[in-house]
């Protein structure tokens, strides 16, 4: 497609790596005119051709957070994927838009350790060695963005039981210890588990001086949700006053078993008081969005988009990052009601 060879055409321009760009390039463009870098200062990516910028020493103050950016018109992209579809399904009657890209790594992340709460968090990743590995071995942005966020916030966890959903390498969780969570239950499928478990262990002795007086991994498949509180791991079969969500969202044909998991811990959690869920979310296609929101409002009786405003400590990001504080008031019968949505809300459910 048009978009795909506009990115491999910048990154076999050798000027790109050169930031200031080359006056000399014979392609007769410049790598300034296609190279962006956050600018704390204006709280936005700027242009490394704009004119007061010129002669400005980069590094001191912007770091290294760069994006390339390809431009191209909406319906020649559109035109040339229709077109790519037809050829190779001759009989193929509707076509679908272009799908999304995935961004790459946005927030900072340092496999040796990153300071949090004052301390030295240690998690890792791993690639993906074998076909079936899924994505959980990977820390992705939104749980650095919701880690961030418990960081500012840790009074939402600190002293609570904490249930997570789709821990991955386990990053969010460690943090949920670190910011104080009485008890954090890390939960994935199988393969995750290996992994997990060295990072909890990695930070167990940080995250005992933190309060957190326990903190274990589990399976937790959400095509077979629990349907008992002992399932959890809490201890004396206690159940979380805290859920964690954390850019759990890619393929549409996840959102369903992810919901239906999350209404049935809230069933399982006794009333009146049900547990706090706080997603972060990154927006990567318009079905997996639609049908994700959706099963969010027959969920909960009212979603909050938090940490909108806030500047500081990277809660900085991308539009199509987003953390929801939702909230289940009574124990009426999950699936059938409809959130209470704000205008702002109801304009990203309908893209």
């Amino acid at each position: 497609s048009k978009i795909r060879h506009t990115l491999l055409g910048l990154l076999s321009n050798p000027s790109i790596p050169s930031v200031h760009g080359d006056d000399d390039d014979d392609d007769g463009g410049h790598a300034d005119d296609w190279v962006e870098i956050y600018d704390h200062e204006r709280e936005c990516f700027v242009c490394l051709n704009d004119d007061d910028l010129m002669g400005v020493d980069i590094a001191p103050r912007f770091g290294r957070l760069v994006r390339c950016i390809a431009h191209f018109d909406a319906g020649d992209a559109a035109s040339s994927w229709t077109t790519n579809q037809q050829q190779s399904s001759s009989d193929q009657t509707a076509q679908s838009p272009p799908p999304l890209a995935i961004m790459g790594r946005y927030f900072h992340y340092d496999p040796n350790g990153m300071e949090y709460c004052g301390k030295k968090l240690v998690v890792k990743e791993r690639s993906n060695e074998l076909e079936e590995d899924g994505t959980g071995l990977n820390i992705w942005d939104g749980a650095i963005l919701l880690a961030n966020y418990l960081e500012l916030h840790p009074d939402i966890v600190r002293g609570k039981r904490v249930l997570e959903l789709g821990s991955g390498p386990g990053f969010v969780g460690v943090a949920a210890g670190f910011a104080g969570a009485s008890e954090v239950v890390l939960t994935d499928l199988s393969y995750c588990l290996p992994l997990m478990k060295e990072n909890v262990e990695r930070n167990v002795d940080v995250g005992r001086s933190s309060g957190c007086q326990r903190m274990i991994c589990s399976v937790l498949d959400w095509y077979d949700p629990p349907s008992d509180s002992s399932q959890l791991g809490f201890a004396s079969g206690e159940t979380p006053e805290v859920i964690l969500v954390a850019d759990c969202v890619w393929l549409e044909d996840l959102v369903a078993p992810l919901i239906r998991t999350i209404q049935a811990l809230l069933q399982l959690c006794a009333p009146p008081i049900p547990p706090s869920v706080i997603i972060s979310y990154q927006r990567r296609g318009k079905g997996t969005h639609d049908a994700f929101m959706n099963g969010l409002q027959d969920t909960f009786d009212a979603i909050d988009e938090v940490g909108k405003h806030e500047s500081i400590l990277n809660l900085n990001k991308p539009d199509v990052m987003h953390i929801f504080q939702c909230i289940a008031e009574g124990p009426q019968v999950i699936g059938t009601r409809r959130s209470r949505l704000t205008a702002q809300q109801r304009n990203l459910h309908m893209w």
